[in-house]
C-alpha cells in the first residue's frame, strides 16, 4: 500500500536543511538542475524518512495492540481515505494550473502495514480538528478528509520518545529475561556434560582396571574362563567401595554447601556494610546503642522480677503437686478397695442366690422324705422270710441254668470238630470250647 507525504522542515530529518520543500528552486523540473551528489543526498534523507516512519509504524502498533487493538481498524481506514483523497488533490493540480511558488510532493513508499506519519504531526496538542487541507511552514501536518469536517491527529516528539523509552524499556526485560533463562539453561547442560564425562571417564576406568584385574588375578589358565565366585568376589567389592566413595563426595558436597550459605552470608553482610558511614552515623549508632542497654538493663530487672515470681509459683506448684500426688494415690486406693468390695459383694450375691436355690431343693426333698416316711408302711417278718427264701431259689435256679448253657456249648463244639473232621480230614480243636 502506497502513501502520499508532504515534505517540510519538520519532516525531513537532520542536515536536510539545505533541500527546503518550500523553495522555489524545486519545482517539477528540478531533479534535472540536480548534479548526482546531490541526488545522492536527497535519496539517503527519504531513506531515513522512511526507515524513522516505519519505526514509528512498530511503536504505535505495539502501543495500540497492548491498549486498544480496535483502534488499529480506524487507522487503517483512515490511511486508505487519505492516500484516496491525496491522490485525487493531486490529479486536480497535474491537469489545472500550477503555481511556482507552491509545494512539491514526492511520493514514497511505505511498508506493507501502512504509515502512521500521515496522521502525525509534531505540535504539542493531540487532536485538532480544521475546515480544509491545510500547508504550513515549520510544523508537520497531517489531515484526514471526511464529507462532514477534517481532523489533525498531532503526536509530539516527548510522546514519541515516551513511546519508544518504554518499548525499549519493555523489551530490555525481555532479554534480560531471556538471558538469565539461558544462562541458567547453559549452566545446567553444562553440568550435565561434565557429569556425563566424568561418568564415562569412570566407566573407561573401570573398564580398565576390570580387564587388568581379570587377566592378571581372575582369569583360569587351563580353561581361559573367570570363575563365578571371584567374579562375584570383585564386583562386591567394586559396589563397596563405589558406595563409600559416593558417602565421601555427599559429605564433601554438604561441606561445600554449608560453606556456600556461610560465604553468602558473609558477602551479603559485607554488602551491607560496603554503603558509605559518616561520623553521624557512628555517634546514632552510639546512642541507639546507649537506649537499647538501657532497655537491655531494664528487661532484665522486669525478667528478674518474672523469675522471683515465677520461682515462688515453682514451690507453690511443686508442693500442690505433691499433695496432688498423695490425694490421687489415696483415691486410686480407695477406688480399688470399692472395685474389690463390689466385686466381693457380687460374688456373695452369686453365693447367696445358689445357696437359696439349695435351700429350697433340700426343703422340698425334705418335705418329699417327710410325706414318705409318712406314707411308708414297713412289712411283716414272715413275708420278709418267705420273700428271702423265694431269693434263695431263684439264685440256685440261675447257677443251674448257667451250667446247662456251659455243657451245651461243649458239646456244640465237639460236634462242630467231628463235622469239620469228615469235611476236610482235619481235625480241629478248639481249646476254649467256643467258636
Amino acid at each position: 500500500m502506497s502513501s502520499v507525504y508532504i515534505l517540510n522542515r519538520s519532516t525531513l530529518p537532520m542536515g536536510a536543511s539545505d533541500f527546503q520543500p518550500t523553495d522555489s528552486r524545486y519545482t517539477d523540473n528540478a531533479l534535472e538542475e540536480l548534479n548526482n551528489a546531490q541526488l545522492f543526498k536527497i535519496l539517503e534523507e527519504a531513506k531515513k524518512e522512511v526507515t524513522n516512519f516505519q519505526l514509528e509504524n512498530f511503536l504505535l502498533e505495539d502501543f495500540l495492540n497492548k491498549n486498544d487493538p480496535k483502534l488499529l481498524i480506524g487507522v487503517t481506514n483512515a490511511l486508505q481515505f487519505s492516500h484516496k483523497t491525496a491522490r485525487i488533490h493531486f490529479a486536480g493540480v497535474n491537469t489545472g494550473s500550477r503555481d511556482r511558488n507552491e509545494e512539491p510532493y514526492f511520493r514514497a513508499r511505505s511498508t506493507d502495514r501502512g504509515s502512521f506519519s500521515g496522521m502525525m504531526g509534531d505540535d504539542s496538542s493531540s487532536m485538532k480538528t480544521t475546515t480544509s487541507f491545510s500547508r504550513r511552514a515549520g510544523t508537520s501536518v497531517r489531515t484526514i478528509e471526511s464529507p462532514r469536517n477534517t481532523v489533525e491527529f498531532r503526536i509530539n516528539y516527548s510522546m514519541k520518545i515516551e513511546l519508544a523509552e518504554k518499548l525499549c524499556d519493555e523489551i530490555n526485560e525481555k532479554l534480560v529475561a531471556i538471558e538469565a533463562k539461558t544462562l541458567s539453561e547453559m549452566k545446567d547442560l553444562t553440568a550435565s556434560i561434565q557429569e556425563w564425562a566424568m561418568s564415562n571417564a569412570e566407566a573407561i576406568q573401570s573398564k580398565d582396571a576390570f580387564q587388568k584385574f581379570t587377566a592378571a588375578h581372575l582369569l583360569d589358565q587351563i580353561n581361559s574362563r573367570i570363575p563365578a565366585e571371584k567374579f562375584i568376589r570383585y564386583i562386591n567389592d567394586w559396589l563397596k567401595n563405589g558406595m563409600a566413595l559416593v558417602g565421601k563426595i555427599r559429605l564433601r558436597l554438604t561441606a561445600l554447601k554449608q560453606q556456600y550459605h556461610s560465604q553468602k552470608i558473609i558477602l551479603s553482610k559485607k554488602a551491607d556494610l560496603s554503603v558509605i558511614l559518616r561520623p553521624i552515623d557512628f555517634e546514632q549508632l552510639q546512642i541507639e546503642r546507649s537506649d537499647f542497654k538501657k532497655e537491655i538493663d531494664e528487661k532484665n530487672n522486669h525478667l528478674m522480677a518474672l523469675k522471683k515470681v515465677t520461682g515462688r509459683a515453682a514451690l507453690v506448684l511443686n508442693q500442690n503437686q505433691k499433695k496432688l500426688k498423695l490425694t490421687e494415690s489415696h483415691y486410686r486406693k480407695l477406688v480399688s478397695e470399692a472395685l474389690a468390695i463390689e466385686e466381693h459383694i457380687a460374688r456373695l450375691e452369686k453365693e447367696g442366690t445358689l445357696v437359696q436355690n439349695d435351700l429350697i431343693s433340700c426343703e422340698e426333698s425334705i418335705e418329699k422324705l417327710q410325706t414318705d416316711i409318712d406314707d411308708y408302711v414297713a412289712p411283716s417278718t414272715l413275708d420278709y422270710v418267705n420273700k428271702k427264701h423265694e431269693l434263695l431259689c431263684l439264685e440256685k435256679e440261675m447257677k443251674f441254668f448257667k451250667r446247662q448253657i456251659y455243657i451245651l456249648n461243649i458239646k456244640l463244639s465237639n460236634a462242630r470238630a467231628k463235622w469239620r473232621k469228615s469235611l476236610t480230614g482235619v481235625e480241629f480243636t478248639n481249646k476254649t470250647g467256643n467258636e
